[in-house]
C-alpha cells in the first residue's frame, strides 16, 4: 500500500506534500479525513476500494466536486453499483485521461542536460550476475511467471521474495534496488495486471497476444530507472508513451529465447550497456503525489469557474463503463 492509500481513514497534514514546493504553492489547501468539514469542502475525495452505498455523505453543495480515485488496475478493482456510484465529477487514476492524472511516475526533463561520464560512475565489472527479480505474487492474471520459468532456461534469474528461494533482508525497499543494481545487469518489471493471453505447446510460444492496459505501469518500474540497472518491462501499456526511448527493454514483444539472445547480446557489449543510461543527461523520474495534483486541480477550477458561471459540474454518469470497458485494445503478434 503506498502513502496516499494509507492517509485515507485518518487525518492527513502537510507532510504528504512531496515535493515540499507543493506545500509552497498551495498553502490554503487543507487536506483532512475530519468529516466535520464535508458541508464546507471545496472538493471530496472517495478511494474507490474503500467505500460503500451506506457511507457516501449528502451532497449540500452545488459547486463541490467528488472525485473518485483509484490507483488499480480493471482486474483488481471492484465495479461500483450503477445506482449509487455514478455522478462523480472528477476521477484521479494512474490513467492519463483521468481529469486528476496521478501516474505512479512519470519523467521530467531536465533544465539542463547533466555531464557526468557514465563510464565513470556505472561500474559494470561488479555486475557478475544477469537477471534479477523481485516478486510476492506468484500466480498472477499476466501468468509473467510462465514467461520467466521459460526465460529462466537460456538465462539464470535469481528470484527474491516469496516466489523464490532469496530475500533481500533490508527494512527499506530502495536498498534492495540499490543492492541488486551493483551485482545484477538486468531487473525484470512485469506487472501483474495486464490483459494479456498466452498459448505455450510443448515449450514452443506460437502465439503471443498481447491487449494493451491503458497506461498501466506500477510504482517498481520508476523506483529501479533510480538505479544502475537496465529494466526489462514486460505489460499492457504503451511504453513509448511513459518513459524515454532506449531506457528499457520490452520483453513483451519477444518470446523468452529471444529476449535471452539481445540480453546476452547487450550484457557482452559494454557501450551498449550503458546507452541504457543516457536518457539520464536529459530527464529524471518524479513521483505525482494524489493531494499535491488535487489542489493544483481545484485552484485552476475555481479560476476558471470564476471567470464564466458554472450552472453544473461535469458528470460522470457511468463510471463503470469509463474505467472498464475503454482500458484495454487488443493486438497480436505470431511468435
Amino acid at each position: 500500500m503506498n502513502q496516499m492509500e494509507q492517509s485515507f481513514g485518518r487525518n492527513v497534514d502537510h507532510s504528504l506534500f512531496r515535493p515540499i514546493q507543493c506545500y509552497r504553492k498551495y498553502p490554503k489547501c487543507l487536506i483532512t479525513s475530519d468529516r466535520d468539514y464535508v458541508r464546507e469542502a471545496r472538493a471530496l475525495i472517495f478511494h474507490w476500494r474503500d467505500f460503500n452505498a451506506s457511507d457516501l455523505p449528502k451532497r449540500f453543495r452545488s459547486d463541490q466536486q467528488w472525485i473518485l480515485y483509484n490507483l488499480e488496475s480493471p482486474f483488481h478493482t471492484p465495479k461500483l453499483p450503477d445506482d449509487h456510484f455514478n455522478g462523480f465529477n472528477l476521477t484521479a487514476t494512474y490513467r492519463f485521461d483521468s481529469d486528476v492524472p496521478i501516474p505512479y511516475g512519470k519523467i521530467i526533463n531536465r533544465t539542463k542536460p547533466l555531464r557526468n561520464d557514465l563510464k565513470k560512475t556505472i561500474n559494470i565489472l561488479g555486475k557478475i550476475k544477469p537477471i534479477v527479480w523481485f516478486v510476492s505474487n506468484c500466480v498472477t492474471e499476466s501468468r509473467r511467471e510462465i514467461y520467466v520459468k521459460n526465460l529462466s532456461k537460456y538465462l539464470p534469474v535469481d528470484i527474491y521474495g516469496k516466489c523464490g528461494d532469496l530475500n533481500c533482508s533490508v527494512r527499506y525497499k530502495d536498498e534492495c534496488y540499490r543492492k541488486a543494481a551493483k551485482k545484477y545487469l538486468f531487473y525484470l518489471s512485469f506487472e501483474n495486471s495486464i490483459c494479456i493471453s498466452i498459448d505455450v505447446l510443448i515449450n514452443s510460444w506460437l502465439l503471443f497476444m498481447v491487449t494493451e492496459t491503458r497506461d498501466y505501469v506500477t510504482e517498481k518500474l520508476f523506483n529501479v530507472l533510480n538505479y544502475d540497472i537496465v529494466p526489462v518491462v514486460f505489460g499492457g501499456a504503451n511504453y513509448t508513451k511513459i518513459l524515454p526511448p532506449g531506457s528499457y527493454i520490452d520483453a513483451s514483444r519477444m518470446d523468452p529465447q529471444s529476449l535471452a539472445i539481445e540480453l546476452i547480446k547487450i550484457a557482452n557489449n559494454r557501450n551498449l550497456y550503458l546507452k541504457f543510461f543516457e536518457w539520464r543527461k536529459f530527464h529524471f523520474v518524479e513521483f505525482p503525489t494524489l493531494f499535491c495534483e488535487v489542489c493544483e486541480k481545484i485552484q485552476l477550477d475555481r479560476i476558471e469557474s470564476s471567470k464564466r458561471i458554472i450552472s453544473k459540474w461535469k458528470s460522470y454518469k457511468e463510471i463503470n463503463h469509463w474505467y472498464f470497458d475503454n482500458s484495454c485494445n487488443k493486438t497480436s503478434e505470431s511468435m
